[in-house]
């Protein structure tokens, strides 16, 4: 994501129980970032956080189709996709936690 790309996506500070830290991709139905999850006995790990973009947050038929989307990646278990660890709901939108892979 360019410089000035980053600068237009407000970045929220939380999502659900997630520190959002910055985007790394952005596209036509939502923005994916870097978040940190923060466990007891000061465990955290990094993850990638896919949140809703504010005009699809409405609609029922988009949100479905993230559901649906969370459960078959769920399913499947192989090295070249990305784990679904969890799926939840925010006043910001819908938004579904991966693993987070670094790299282009």
């Amino acid at each position: 994501m360019s410089g000035s790309a980053a600068r237009e996506i407000a970045v929220p500070h939380f999502v659900g129980r997630y520190e959002v830290l910055v985007p790394i991709a952005s596209g036509g139905m939502a923005t994916v970032y870097l978040a940190r999850s923060r466990g007891a006995a000061g465990f955290e790990r990094e993850v990638a956080l896919k949140l809703t973009h504010a005009h699809l947050r409405e609609s029922p038929e988009f949100q479905a189709l993230l559901i649906e989307e969370a459960k078959l990646a769920a399913a499947i278990r192989h090295n070249n996709i990305v784990s679904v660890l969890d799926v939840g709901d925010d006043p910001l939108g819908l938004f579904l936690v991966m693993d987070y892979v670094e790299g282009d």
